[in-house]
């Protein structure tokens, strides 16, 4: 059964939470994954506040999840989390690849 869908308004607070593939522990705090997610929430989120769709209030990562406060300030929650989640897997591949 689908969900139905989620009202989003303007200036809404949203709790957004992720999981890693299996839950296994790939945000782990090394140097690397540290400076790989903090490159990423600031490239995202400077994108989406300078086109005036997004804040970033906080944001809490764990080895296996992690948690975001945005505030949505026109209504567009989608592309916002949709480009957070791109970057960070990208972000990440590419820290790997240069190990």
């Amino acid at each position: 059964m689908a969900t139905p869908p989620r009202q989003v308004l303007p200036n809404q607070l949203f709790y957004v939470t992720a999981r890693t593939v299996t839950r296994s522990m790939r945000l782990r705090p090394d140097p690397n994954t540290v400076r790989t997610v903090a490159y990423c929430l600031a490239v995202v989120s400077e994108r989406h506040r300078r086109l005036g769709k997004l804040v970033l209030h906080e944001f809490v990562f764990m080895s296996n999840h992690y948690w975001n406060c945005l505030e949505i300030v026109d209504g567009w929650l989608c592309g916002a989390c949709r480009g957070l989640g791109v970057d960070l897997v990208l972000g990440r591949a590419r820290v790997a690849e240069a190990r």
